[in-house]
C-alpha cells in the first residue's frame, strides 16, 4: 500500500466517521429535544451502555486488534485458504460466546426488572437492557466482519456502519416512538426496537464487499490450530488494557445513575462526552483504522 492510497483511505474512513458524527449530533439534539434531562433518557443510555461495552470488547476492540494481525500474518505466509479458516474458527468461537452471555444478559436483567418493590427508573433500565441484549450479538459480529475486510484493504462498507445505527435511532424517534403510545417509557421500548433493527442491517451490509472480496468464511468447530491460538493468546493482554478504558465509563455513568440527585445526570454526562469525543473519531480513529492493517502485513513481511 503506498501513502496516496493508505491517505485516500483514511479520507473514507474519515468523510465516513464525519457523517456519521454529524448524524449522532443530530439524534443527541432530538434525544435532548423529546426527552429532556429525564430519567428515562437516563434509564435508557445506561440500558445501551452494556451491549456497547462488549461492542468495544468483542466487537472493534479487543478481538479485532487481536485477529488483525494474525489474519495479515496467516495471509501473507501462509496463504488465503489458512488465513480464511483460522477466521471461521474465530468468528465461530465469537458467536457461541457472544450468544451465551447474550441469554445470561437477558436472564438476569428481566429476572431483576421482576423483583418487588423495585423502583421505576431501575426497572425501566434492566427491562431495555434486557431487550436490547441481542444488539450485543449482531454488533460485535457486524465490527468483526468490518475487521476482516479492513484487513482486505476495504474501509467504505465498515465505515458505513455507525451512520446506519444513527439513521435507524433518528427514525425511531420521529417516525417510530408516535406508534408506541403517549408515553417517554413507550418511546423508549420504540428506540431499543429500532437498534436491534439496526444491527441486522450493519451485519447484512457487509456481506456483498465479503462477497466481492472472494472471502470463505463459515462455521468451523475444530479448534486444534495454531494461528488460532495466536488469536486466543493475543486477546487476554488486549482485554485487560481495554477493560481499563471502557470500565471506567461504566463506573462513571452508574456513580450518575445511583448517587447524584434527580435525573438528568447520566443525560448530561453522556451528551458531554460525545462532544469530547467528535475531533478523536474523525482524525484519530480514522488514521489508526486504515493504519492498523498496513502496519500488520508490513510486520509480517519483516
Amino acid at each position: 500500500m503506498n501513502i496516496q492510497k493508505y491517505l485516500k483511505s483514511a479520507g473514507v474512513v474519515g468523510l465516513s466517521t464525519l457523517a456519521s458524527r454529524f448524524l449522532g449530533l443530530v439524534r443527541d439534539m432530538a434525544l435532548a429535544s423529546v426527552f429532556g434531562a429525564s430519567f428515562v433518557l437516563d434509564a435508557f443510555l445506561l440500558a445501551f451502555t452494556i451491549p456497547n461495552l462488549f461492542r468495544q470488547f468483542f466487537g472493534e476492540g479487543a478481538v479485532s486488534s487481536a485477529f488483525l494481525p494474525v489474519f495479515s500474518d496467516v495471509l501473507e505466509k501462509q496463504g488465503p485458504a489458512q488465513a480464511w479458516r483460522m477466521a471461521s474458527k474465530t468468528i465461530t468461537m465469537l458467536t457461541v460466546f457472544l450468544l451465551i452471555l447474550m441469554v445470561l444478559g437477558i436472564g438476569i436483567c428481566l429476572g431483576l426488572s421482576a423483583l418487588p418493590d423495585i423502583a421505576e427508573k431501575d426497572k425501566l433500565a434492566l427491562e431495555l437492557c434486557g431487550y436490547m441484549m441481542p444488539y450485543l450479538v449482531l454488533i460485535c459480529l457486524a465490527a468483526f466482519l468490518g475487521a476482516v475486510l479492513n484487513s482486505l484493504d476495504h474501509f467504505l462498507t465498515p465505515a458505513l456502519s455507525p451512520i446506519v445505527l444513527n439513521i435507524f435511532w433518528i427514525a425511531s424517534i420521529f417516525v417510530l416512538a408516535p406508534l408506541f403510545g403517549p408515553k417517554q417509557q413507550h418511546w423508549a421500548y420504540a428506540m431499543a426496537a429500532a437498534i436491534l433493527l439496526s444491527g441486522v442491517v450493519q451485519v447484512i451490509l457487509q456481506y456483498p464487499a465479503l462477497k466481492q472480496k472472494h472471502a470463505q468464511l463459515q462455521f468451523c468447530w475444530d479448534w486444534e490450530d495454531s494461528n488460532f491460538q495466536r488469536v486466543l493468546l493475543q486477546l487476554g493482554p488486549i482485554l485487560l488494557g481495554a477493560a481499563a478504558v471502557q470500565i471506567n465509563v461504566v463506573v462513571d455513568r452508574l456513580v450518575a445513575w445511583f448517587w447524584i440527585p434527580g435525573d438528568g445526570a447520566l443525560t448530561v454526562l453522556y451528551m458531554g462526552n460525545r462532544l469530547m469525543q467528535f475531533p478523536l473519531a474523525i482524525i484519530g480513529i480514522s488514521v489508526a483504522t486504515v493504519a492498523f492493517p498496513w502496519f500488520s502485513r508490513l510486520v509480517a513481511r519483516g
